[in-house]
């Protein structure tokens, strides 16, 4: 299966970094076109929200919250897309990030050569 193609229409992508997979969905960091992509298993497109500046990695906690690095911030969106909570990295450079089940955040940062766990508020 492949699916999609160069593009900003539904469905199309311009350098997607990052995806992730819950349930029977597909999430993409569709990067250049600063959004989030969702597709069924079979690369239906089912429905896109704005991720503000470049989303670069993302994850989609068991009760269905997306949560992505976006520029130097944490941003958490609700199973629809809606903005629910974000939190800035500081001076760092993210790359790379993953979710425990209780909601805390591991936050993978090449440039500084460490990785960083946030509560779930992002304390």
């Amino acid at each position: 299966l492949r699916f999609g193609q160069k593009g900003s229409q539904q469905g199309q992508f311009d350098r997607p970094i990052d995806v992730a997979v819950r349930g029977d969905r597909v999430y993409v960091a569709d990067t250049d076109n600063d959004r989030i992509q969702v597709f069924d298993m079979s690369g239906n497109f089912c429905y896109a929200f704005s991720a503000t500046t470049e989303p670069w990695s993302l994850a989609v906690q068991s009760d269905g919250t997306i949560v992505v690095i976006s520029a130097d911030e944490v941003i958490k969106f609700s199973p629809t897309g809606e903005l629910m909570h974000k939190f800035p990295l500081g001076e760092s450079d993210p790359y790379g990030l993953a979710v425990l089940r209780d909601g805390r955040v591991l936050v993978a940062d090449p440039d500084k050569h460490s990785i960083f766990l946030f509560e779930a508020d992002g304390t």
